[in-house]
């Protein structure tokens, strides 16, 4: 994978975690209202702050898909596809693959969780007297919030009001998915954006006379799926890149001699 395609991918991550850190800032703001219940602070403990909070969720998704698709944008210009309408042809194909499947219903999952793991935070946060700004990056962090010394005591005190502090099972986000919302974010965005560039490099490469090409490993990360791509000379009809999500396999183009 060339360094531009790294870069691509990471600031497209860093961006996106920086727009749910942002996000959870603004909602931290927004209950600053109910400071003063400490410990005992919910959503519904204050009158109407639940529906601006769902106001302010719903803005965050549109912003994190906006930037998911600028991004995407830049990747097919960094792929090298110049025509008018190629940039819109490569979101079409991006979201009606399996990368874009669901793509509002993943960022407004994610937005949805950020809200929950966020009012745990704010009660212990209350509690604590902490800033808006360190309560946000606590929620924001890419750490299972139960395994952190502050959530295990405030479930061990089980005085808190937010639900999410007196299930003492624990808070279980589904296997394989990431606890973090804004992990997830970055993770389902990073995806989307490989795969627009993957697939602008292979219409390059259709463009420019390729009736195939071959998949290069782009770490040394052990893969089998990815190992399992390599070797054999693909149709450039057929896209199997990316293979999974932070995949940074790459594709070399196969030409008639």
């Amino acid at each position: 994978m060339d360094n531009g395609a790294i870069i691509l991918l990471a600031g497209t991550e860093k961006a996106l975690r920086r727009l749910v850190k942002d996000g959870a800032l603004d909602i931290a703001r927004l209950c600053e209202k109910g400071r003063r219940l400490g410990r005992r602070f919910t959503y519904a403990a204050v009158a109407g702050l639940d529906a601006e909070i769902n106001r302010a969720l719903v803005a965050l998704s549109d912003r994190c898909m906006e930037k998911t698709s600028e991004m995407m944008r830049s990747a097919a210009r960094a792929a090298g596809l110049e025509e008018a309408d190629d940039e819109d042809s490569v979101l079409a194909w991006v979201r009606a693959s399996r990368w874009g499947e669901n793509e509002r219903e993943r960022s407004d999952s994610y937005c949805s969780h950020l809200k929950y793991i966020l009012e745990g935070w704010l009660a212990i946060g209350f509690a604590k007297d902490w800033s808006a700004a360190l309560i946000a990056e606590k929620a924001a962090s890419d750490l299972n919030p139960y395994l952190t010394p502050e959530w295990k005591a405030a479930v061990r005190e089980g005085d808190y009001g937010p639900e999410i502090l007196t299930e003492r099972g624990g808070y279980r986000w589904g296997r394989g998915t990431p606890v973090s919302p804004a992990k997830g974010v970055a993770l389902g965005a990073g995806a989307m954006v490989t795969a627009a560039l993957r697939h602008s490099e292979l219409v390059r490469y259709g463009r420019l006379g390729a009736v195939g090409y071959r998949v290069r490993r782009g770490s040394n990360y052990p893969c089998a799926l990815c190992d399992s791509l390599c070797g054999i000379t693909w149709p450039i009809s057929m896209e199997v890149l990316p293979a999974h999500p932070h995949c940074v396999c790459y594709a070399e183009p196969v030409y008639y001699e």
